[in-house]
């Protein structure tokens, strides 16, 4: 998501959702909740309200969500902790700074909270923001690796991954 909070309401909109945007609410379909995997901050636009919408869902329970790395490294710097402020963390941290100071607590709260991977589906599932050691073997041969990340090749020849893509790490343990 990295902080596009308008394509997030757009997605969640084409997945069925009613969303509030003055309100920070989502309310899905009938037995759907969405998963955040992490990366939810940093450079984009509106960091904030996209940190809000999910924060409102997990609390209301229409979603579960993991930490990223942007995420860890922002509790870090919001605890205090001298972390290099870097890949869109300065836009997030400027945006934190218009809003009220209570927001910065309830973020560093939320992510402080939140747990590294999820089990579900009777143990079948297991999804986290990126690798787990460990956990592999238990996959009996079923280990996916979803990667939506598209890369393009800049006028240097570099290759650079496209704003808002993402890494999805699915373990099937059936």
């Amino acid at each position: 998501v990295h902080g596009c909070f308008d394509e997030l309401v757009a997605l969640l909109q084409v997945l069925g959702y009613q969303v509030d945007t003055e309100h920070f609410t989502a309310t899905p379909p009938e037995g759907r909740r969405a998963i955040f995997l992490g990366d939810l901050v940093d450079r984009g636009p509106a960091s904030p309200a996209v940190l809000q919408l999910v924060m409102n869902m997990t609390r209301a329970g229409v979603a579960l969500c993991v930490p990223g790395n942007h995420e860890i490294k922002l509790l870090k710097k919001l605890r205090g902790r001298d972390v290099k402020v870097s890949h869109g963390m300065a836009e997030t941290l400027e945006q934190l700074a218009r809003e009220p100071a209570e927001l910065s607590q309830q973020v560093a709260d939320f992510v402080d909270g939140l747990v590294s991977h999820y089990v579900l589906d009777g143990g079948k599932l297991v999804v986290a923001h990126a690798g787990m050691k460990g956990l592999a073997f238990l996959a009996k041969g079923a280990c996916h690796h979803y990667c939506q990340a598209t890369l393009v090749r800049d006028l240097d020849g570099m290759y650079r991954r496209l704003r808002g893509a993402a890494t999805l790490l699915v373990f099937a343990l059936a």
